[in-house]
């Protein structure tokens, strides 16, 4: 007769049992730690394995979100070989917990860190993203060394990504402000040539023609202060923004029928004048801060570029 367990090879027709056992051992934990996990007995565990019991679906769901695989891989019943890892549990110390990022069993002898897990959702999906840091001694979930070393490294690979962008978006910014100068401008050069043409008025065509370059100058001075962002008068228009057309318009929808806006007409009306006044809100707000961005643009830039070196020197050390 074959032993089950024979140089760290598992040899059986599988079970529900043999599968919870194998996917246990896995992941470094030992009865006592998965009971823990799941908040059950050790006993229990011990029944499932010797498939004398088997798990709720309820703790089947969890099952197989601790061990990271399908509930259909545990339900199979295919004859398989199996390497199993062989640990001595008594030399690991006291449990920790499972990984946050691989599921692993982490002990107080091994090494681990610590930090949290992110979630993001974008347009109904939720991505993951694990923030760990090397310099802190707390945070909310556990990592292990592994894991550790894959998170520093993809976190060193976006913040180089981070900083090619951010120089993509200097250059960038640059290009469509001076495009969109020289448009403004040639606009204002166009309008003069039909004042001399029609009118014959020389002074009003100078005017209008000196003004093309002001004028260019004040379109590029605008746009590029808003491209570059992380400045004051980005943020500033950036909220207005936001406020008057995305919040403001949300909190009178949602007003109940013992408010007093009682009916769709008023509200669909009320709604009209909060965009038609913040639009004009806005365009007096931008035409004023339009003109600071005259001389605050060089400032602007210095510090997005400030930035970018800051944050290369990082990268460095």
């Amino acid at each position: 007769m074959v032993s089950p367990y024979k140089r760290g090879f598992f040899y059986h027709m599988e079970t529900l049992g043999k599968n919870i056992a194998y996917y246990r051992m896995k992941k470094g934990l030992s009865e006592e730690d998965l009971a823990r996990l799941l908040s059950v007995s050790k006993d229990l565990i011990l029944s499932w394995e010797r498939d004398e019991r088997e798990p709720s679906p309820q703790l089947l769901e969890k099952l197989s979100a601790l061990y990271r695989v399908p509930k259909e891989v545990l339900l199979e019943t295919k004859p398989k070989e199996k390497i199993i890892p062989v640990y001595s549990y008594e030399s690991r110390g006291k449990f920790v917990g499972t990984c946050a990022r691989c599921g692993k069993g982490i002990y107080s002898t091994s090494s681990y860190g610590m930090g949290e897990v992110i979630e993001k959702k974008h347009f109904g999906k939720i991505s993951l993203s694990y923030n760990y840091d090397p310099n802190k001694n707390e945070g909310h979930d556990y990592f292990c060394h592994n894991c550790c070393q894959q998170i520093l490294a993809l976190k060193k690979q976006n913040f180089k990504k981070e900083i090619e962008v951010d120089k993509k978006r200097l250059s960038k910014a640059g290009f469509f402000s001076l495009l969109l100068g020289l448009i403004g401008s040639a606009l204002c050069i166009i309008g003069a040539l039909f004042l001399h043409l029609f009118l014959d008025n020389s002074l009003l065509t100078y005017i209008v023609g000196f003004s093309s370059i002001v004028f260019g100058y004040y379109v590029f001075a605008l746009v590029y202060t808003l491209l570059l962002k992380d400045n004051w008068i980005h943020d500033t228009v950036c909220s207005y923004a936001k406020f008057s057309f995305i919040t403001l318009p949300k909190k009178i929808s949602e007003k109940d029928a013992n408010d007093v806006l009682k009916t769709g007409f008023v509200k669909a009306a009320f709604l009209a004048v909060s965009y038609v006044l913040a639009l004009a809100i806005l365009t007096v707000l931008t035409l004023l801060l339009s003109l600071i961005c005259l001389f605050y643009w060089p400032i602007a830039r210095k510090k997005r570029i400030s930035s970018i070196e800051e944050r290369q020197q990082n990268e460095k050390h």
